[in-house]
């Protein structure tokens, strides 16, 4: 008994000897290399509220215009290549949502969808021309799980939110996208 006692007394002491080793400065996060080479800050409205990415507690995507034009992504129904576990089909002109597998296929007035869908913060709950609406975008967010405490009750799966870019008085902006493919196939 008397050397379990002792054993236990000498742990403590041991470990107060034991030398921690020094992290290296030069791969330190405060280091000014670190600092110069830091990412553009995203900002979200996941929350209701424009907030960090990285300070959002949910499970959220933000695409922005530069990040959709890059990806090639010109319609609301190519959103499931850049956004895994998204998947939206077009039924009749009638856009369908489903996020995790999680969405609803009636598009009635008796049947509400599982995804719900915003432009601008504002939901919208038959997004039949949600399809045509995709340009002059700042970003898209994809929140994903329930989102009824935010969004109502029709966030069961997650929410797809669109926003468009603000209107600038000071410049004009614009792009164009042309596109020519083999057997004369061309998009503009």
């Amino acid at each position: 008994m008397a050397a379990l006692l002792l054993s236990g007394t000498a742990m403590p002491a041991v470990a107060q000897v034991i030398e921690t080793p020094q992290q290296d400065q030069s791969t330190s996060p405060t280091s000014p290399q670190a600092t110069e080479q830091g990412t553009d800050d995203i900002v979200v409205t996941a929350n209701r509220r424009e907030q960090n990415l990285q300070d959002v507690s949910g499970v959220v995507q933000a695409l922005s215009a530069d990040d959709l034009r890059k990806s090639g992504i010109t319609d609301v129904r190519n959103l499931g290549v850049a956004v895994p576990g998204l998947n939206i089909a077009n039924q009749e002109g009638n856009i369908e949502i489903f996020i995790r597998g999680v969405g609803s296929s009636n598009n009635t007035e008796l049947g509400d969808p599982g995804a719900a869908p915003h432009l601008n913060g504002s939901y919208i709950p038959r997004p039949r021309g949600l399809g045509l609406m995709f340009y002059d975008l700042e970003r898209v967010e994809v929140n994903k799980g329930p989102q009824g405490t935010l969004y109502g009750r029709n966030a069961l799966a997650g929410t797809l939110n669109i926003i468009t870019a603000k209107p600038t008085f000071d410049r004009v902006t614009g792009y164009a996208q042309a596109e020519y493919g083999n057997r004369d196939s061309y998009a503009a």
